[in-house]
């Protein structure tokens, strides 16, 4: 979203007089010179030197780098992304747009309907390398309500890979974040696009990341495996040992975990099954069932869990075998292969019918607090 910044401007004698749209915005041609500034998180805009408003912005795409990129640019495989990250200026077709100066034509901007948005969007999601729009072959992707070609005029060389080997950059718009080399402005482009019509010069942009790599969140990730098919499936195993309280009697309990991960850069989707055993009591319960949840990134390594499931717990003494539900939450730190969790679960049995009509005691409650290490595969 663009946020104008206000002015006071007193129209007198031999002052430039500001033309205004009919909704107050001001427009590129009342200016002599309009250039722009990409920093790595914003688009700024200005006229004659004065700034006059600016977008969010991103370059490159959020997805995990591979391990060939981490070793070669000095990265960190299993944090690190290519949005924002002038690190990875150098790799074609991931990495956010080099440094340096471009010129682009605002006649030569394309706008795109919603439908024609929509077709481009699923196109790239769907792996279709061009689709057709007003007659032209294009390629698929997420190019929101339009773009505009940029010409590299002198551009600088990355830490890594080949930053002046690289070409086909544009300024556009999109619904999901970032792009493969472009300058993304998400839903504002409609709005730079009506501000630049009828402004027929060249615009100077230019690149120079001046703030840290973009952390990219759970949903962020997400929509970049969507666009860019950067989902992973892996497996983990997880031991973990702890204390469970229930019914005013506390237990040493030692959990086994199995997972199904479909994880992306911040973030993942988890499945699989869990076996409960206490340790200081051989006669009492054995507890198996089944969960699923999700993580994503707090910091760095560090990650949340949120999850739920049901359980079956065998008999016990004058306690009958049943069923029950289950919901919990926790932290890990991921150091590669290996992982280190704590976690709290909250267990509630299922109701007994025969439990209210004699005098067998119930099943109760449970709370869970555990520890342990996780494998990755």
């Amino acid at each position: 979203m663009a946020h104008e910044l206000t002015h006071t401007l007193q129209q007198t004698s031999g002052e430039q007089i500001i033309r205004r749209d009919p909704d107050g915005e001001r427009k590129a041609t009342d200016f002599k010179k309009v250039e722009m500034v990409f920093n790595g998180e914003e688009l700024i805009v200005y006229g004659d030197g004065e700034e006059i408003m600016r977008y969010d912005g991103d370059s490159g795409r959020p997805i995990t780098v591979t391990e060939e990129d981490a070793e070669a640019c000095g990265a960190d495989v299993d944090t690190d992304t290519y949005l924002n990250d002038r690190r990875f200026t150098g790799i074609k077709d991931k990495g956010p747009i080099p440094e340096g100066t471009y010129t682009f034509s605002p006649p030569g901007i394309a706008e795109f309907s919603a439908g024609e948005q929509w077709d481009l969007l699923v196109g790239g999601i769907l792996g279709d390398m061009n689709v057709t729009i007003q007659g032209q072959s294009i390629h698929s992707g997420d190019w929101g309500a339009g773009r505009v070609h940029l010409n590299p005029v002198a551009v600088r060389q990355g830490p890594c890979g080949n930053a002046r080997g690289r070409s086909a950059f544009f300024l556009h718009g999109g619904l999901l974040r970032g792009s493969s080399g472009c300058i993304d402005i998400q839903t504002s482009f409609d709005e730079l696009a009506a501000f630049l019509g009828g402004y027929r010069k060249p615009v100077t942009l230019k690149v120079e990341y001046t703030d840290a790599a973009t952390r990219v969140g759970f949903w962020t990730g997400l929509g970049g495996a969507l666009a860019y098919q950067g989902f992973h499936f892996t497996s983990q195993g997880t031991g973990l040992v702890g204390a469970e309280l229930s019914g005013g009697r506390t237990s040493f309990v030692a959990s086994l975990q199995y997972n199904a991960l479909l994880d992306w850069a911040g973030g993942a989707l988890a499945a699989g099954i869990h076996v409960d055993v206490p340790v200081d009591d051989r006669d009492a319960f054995v507890r198996a069932g089944l969960r699923g949840g999700a993580e994503f990134r707090v910091y760095q390594a560090l990650y949340g869990r949120i999850f739920g499931g049901g359980y079956y717990e065998s008999a016990r003494g004058d306690l009958p075998a049943g069923f029950g539900l289950l919901a919990g939450g926790g932290l890990g730190y991921d150091f590669g292969p290996v992982q280190m969790e704590a976690l709290y679960n909250f267990l509630a049995p299922l109701g007994d019918a025969d439990a209210a009509t004699t005098d067998r005691p119930e099943r109760q409650r449970a709370h869970q607090i555990l520890t342990g290490i996780g494998f990755e595969w």
